[in-house]
């Protein structure tokens, strides 16, 4: 099975330690989101300052103000 363009995009990005301005993580392995997710943590935001610079939006419910406020903050 090819390997999906945008997974390998992905993980040059990690090794190479320069992201990209969006990632979308989807699919059914829970593990690999999960662990690539935080890759990018790590890379973006300083340790301790993880209260102040990372957020969860939760899509059902979620409005262009909720999403706007947070991204201003």
């Amino acid at each position: 099975m090819a390997e999906n363009k945008g997974f390998a995009r992905l993980k040059a990005d990690l090794k190479e330690q320069q992201l990209q301005n969006a990632y979308l993580f989807y699919g059914e392995e829970t593990y690999l989101r999960t662990r690539y997710l935080q890759q990018v943590r790590e890379l973006l935001i300083p340790a301790g300052f993880e209260e102040f610079n990372d957020h969860r939006l939760n899509g059902k419910g979620l409005t262009v103000q909720t999403l706007a406020e947070t991204v201003e903050a």
